[in-house]
């Protein structure tokens, strides 16, 4: 077995998580001892259709 795993859920698409997703250089996610960072550069515009179609 690997060490893949897929994680469904759901969020309220809020002010909070739009600025979270589309404020500052990079989004960092860490999970127990592992990180991964995104870059954000071009998320306000590639977030648009997202934003207008979910709230």
């Amino acid at each position: 077995m690997d060490d893949l795993f897929v994680l469904n859920g759901r969020v309220r698409l809020d002010d909070k998580l739009k600025r979270l997703l589309t404020t500052g250089k990079t989004l960092e996610v860490r999970v127990e001892d592992g990180a991964a960072a995104y870059p954000l550069a071009g998320a306000p515009e590639a977030a648009r259709a997202l934003f207008q179609h979910c709230g």
